[in-house]
C-alpha cells in the first residue's frame, strides 16, 4: 500500500508493516521511521555498489533499483527508467528495506560510508545564500525524499545540489526558479538564477 508524501509523514509503529510514500518524483519511493536511521546523508548508485551499506547492496541486486538515498530518519529508493511500475515490484522493494530497517540500529553507522560532500560558502552572501537553503529548503526537500544544498554562489548565480528524490525529478526546475530562486531574490534582488550543479 503506498502512501502520498502530502498527506502521511511517517511509518507505523515498526512491529506493523512498513510503508512507502510516494513523492513528487514518480521513479522515487520514500520510506521514513521515528528513529534516527543515519546521522549524515549518503547516497549510492548501482554503478558503485557498497559491501558497506547492506541495503542497498539487496536492492541493487533485484535490477531494479538505480539509487538508494539516506538521511535522517529516511531512505529513498530511486529505480531505474526501464524498471517495473511500483505498483509490480513495491512489496520486494518494501520487504528489504523493512528486513534492514528492523535489524539495525542504523542503516549507516558512522565510519562505515563517506557522507555527501557539503560545500563550505565563501564571503557573506554565500554564507547567508546556504543558512536560507539550510532553514528553509531542506526540511521540505526531506519531506518528498531527497535534499536540496548549497554548492556556491558565482557571478550572480546560486548553484545548488541535488540528491535522493530531488535528483532526476520532473518538477525540479520549477522548485528552483519559483521556489528556491523567488525566496532568494527577496533578500537578494541582483540574484541572476539558481541552477542545479549535479550535471557539470
Amino acid at each position: 500500500m503506498l502512501q502520498s508524501a502530502r498527506t502521511t509523514g511517517t511509518m507505523e509503529e515498526a512491529t506493523q508493516a512498513l510503508q512507502g510514500i510516494q513523492v513528487p518524483n514518480p521513479d522515487a519511493l520514500k520510506f521514513a521511521v521515528d528513529r534516527i536511521l543515519s546521522s549524515f546523508p549518503v547516497e549510492i548508485t548501482f554503478e558503485q555498489g557498497s559491501k558497506h551499506l547492506p541495503v542497498a547492496d539487496e536492492l541493487f541486486d533485484s535490477g531494479w533499483v538505480e539509487r538508494v538515498f539516506v538521511s535522517q530518519n529516511f531512505i529513498t529508493v530511486i529505480r531505474k527508467k526501464d524498471s517495473p511500475q511500483w505498483s509490480e515490484m513495491y512489496r520486494l522493494v518494501r520487504d528489504i528495506v523493512e528486513k534492514h530497517i528492523l535489524s539495525m540500529k542504523e542503516l549507516v553507522p558512522d565510519g562505515s560510508l563517506h557522507p555527501i560532500e557539503e560545500a563550505v560558502p565563501d564571503g557573506e552572501d554565500g554564507k547567508k545564500l546556504a543558512a536560507m537553503l539550510t532553514e528553509k529548503i531542506l526540511p521540505a526537500t526531506r519531506g518528498d525524499g531527497g535534499e536540496i544544498r548549497f554548492d556556491r554562489y558565482e557571478d550572480g548565480v546560486l548553484y545548488v545540489r541535488l540528491s535522493g528524490a530531488c535528483d532526476g525529478c520532473p518538477y525540479v526546475s520549477e522548485t528552483l526558479s519559483k521556489g528556491i530562486e523567488v525566496l532568494a531574490k527577496r533578500e537578494f534582488p541582483e540574484l541572476k538564477g539558481v541552477t542545479s550543479a549535479n550535471r557539470e
